[in-house]
């Protein structure tokens, strides 16, 4: 009996414990957020260049089982005004889902960047996140996401390649907001901010500050798009270049045992 009331109190006093620091832990990352946000946004005064741009990705995740889920991303991002492409990305990243309000991920990414000239940049890169969604009473899925990546990139002389990569951290930090919008819940309206940071020699703390509007249809169980919009604001050679772009994703998810039932 003795033993039985202590297993009771310690549950009860860790769910006290856990509640309470992670309610305060939502609030004040919040904050955070918001703070840097307003930070990023006092950069805006001083835009050198405005870009205009679309970009199209395929995001593909394939459910293993109820805590490990393998997503998969091609991404290509182009310029309007030339047509021509920006960028590349091929993303691939393994999640564990630990509890309903914590998800871990590590995963590898390629990219390749197009200057003007044609030069094309590669990038090698390794990265690690956790995911804190909070249980909120009321429709609106709040999500916050720390990502540290580490960045290989091929160095350059501006028109040529160097031998060797150049090395750096980034932190990036996101809140995001979603909420459906009907009864069907088909239509689900999505909100974000990241911003992210460097941390390494001869590099400007802000690299960049992502805003993102957007909405997803939902087509099938499998299947869905999400049209959304953009606002990049990028810190690049001492020059402030925002970017608005319009976003297109086409959302595959896959189940394990049924594709291979």
């Amino acid at each position: 009996m003795h033993r039985a009331r202590v297993a009771v109190v310690k549950v009860s006093l860790s769910r006290f414990l856990t509640g309470y620091f992670l309610q305060d832990f939502y609030k004040k990352g919040l904050a955070c957020v918001f703070f840097l946000f307003l930070i990023t946004q006092s950069f805006s005064q001083s835009i050198d260049t405005y870009e205009a741009s679309y970009w199209f990705r395929y995001y593909n995740q394939l459910k293993f089982n109820a805590k490990w889920i393998w997503h998969n991303e091609i991404d290509e991002r182009r310029l309007i005004n030339p047509d021509r492409q920006s960028q590349f990305f091929i993303h691939t990243h393994l999640h564990y889902q630990v509890t309903k309000k914590f998800d871990f991920a590590a995963g590898f990414n390629f990219n390749e960047t197009k200057r003007s000239n044609g030069l094309l940049i590669s990038e090698w890169r390794l990265w690690q996140e956790v995911t804190y969604t909070p249980e909120l009473n009321i429709r609106i899925k709040l999500s916050f996401r720390y990502r540290l990546d580490e960045r290989f990139v091929h160095r350059s002389t501006g028109s040529d390649l160097a031998p060797g990569y150049n090395f750096n951290l980034r932190h990036r930090v996101r809140i995001q907001a979603a909420s459906s919008i009907n009864k069907k819940e088909n239509i689900t309206l999505r909100f974000s901010d990241e911003v992210m940071l460097n941390s390494g020699e001869d590099l400007d703390l802000f690299d960049q500050n992502r805003i993102y509007f957007g909405a997803d249809f939902k087509l099938t169980k499998k299947c869905s798009i999400e049209v959304g919009y953009v606002n990049q604001l990028v810190l690049r050679s001492d020059r402030l270049i925002m970017f608005n772009v319009l976003r297109t994703t086409f959302w595959h998810k896959l189940n394990w045992k049924k594709t291979n039932g």
